[in-house]
């Protein structure tokens, strides 16, 4: 490993993203299962990366209409 390193930050769930959001829970599996959110699967859960979330809100990126 390099001599610096990158912090991590915790992955966040499905709820965490509705409130991110201001949506429903469902509606983040739909966005998710329709390939608009950014999606990782640990042990067969869902969780999402702040970090695209938070480009994906900066680039106020059109597919996503809350």
């Amino acid at each position: 490993m390099s001599g610096s390193s990158v912090p991590l930050r915790p992955l966040l769930t499905p709820r965490q993203v509705a409130t991110l959001f201001n949506v429903q829970r469902s509606t983040v599996y739909t966005w998710a299962a329709q390939g608009r959110l950014p999606t990782i699967r640990l042990n067969g859960r869902l969780r999402f990366q702040p970090e695209s979330l938070e480009s994906l809100l900066k680039r106020g990126r059109t597919e996503i209409r809350l």
